[in-house]
């Protein structure tokens, strides 16, 4: 997506391949975006050469919303794996 100079934005719809490979991840009866998910998608969209250090699971991920898309965002050394519809995501994505 395009972003600033510093941040690289990744999105992808919580549909599709992505609730396929996640469906069988079931927390308290929720499909919930497995931890190793988030990890393999900041490795994606860093640099070459970055490292993962530091990381901290602030709230899980429930993929069964309608219309829900998955975001990972990195800039100057830190990634950030959120979530939300279309519109509310794009005004809550700050970096």
């Amino acid at each position: 997506m395009p972003s600033s100079e510093s941040a690289a934005t990744f999105r992808s719809p919580a549909t599709g391949a992505l609730h396929a490979l996640t469906s069988n991840h079931v927390v308290q009866g929720s499909i919930i975006f497995p931890g190793a998910g988030y990890l393999e998608m900041a490795r994606a969209a860093a640099t070459a050469g970055s490292a993962l250090r530091g990381v901290f699971f602030l709230q899980p991920l429930a993929v069964a919303a309608e219309g829900l898309l998955v975001e990972c965002a990195v800039a100057e050394g830190r990634f950030e794996v959120r979530s939300g519809s279309g519109d509310a995501l794009v005004d809550a994505a700050v970096v």
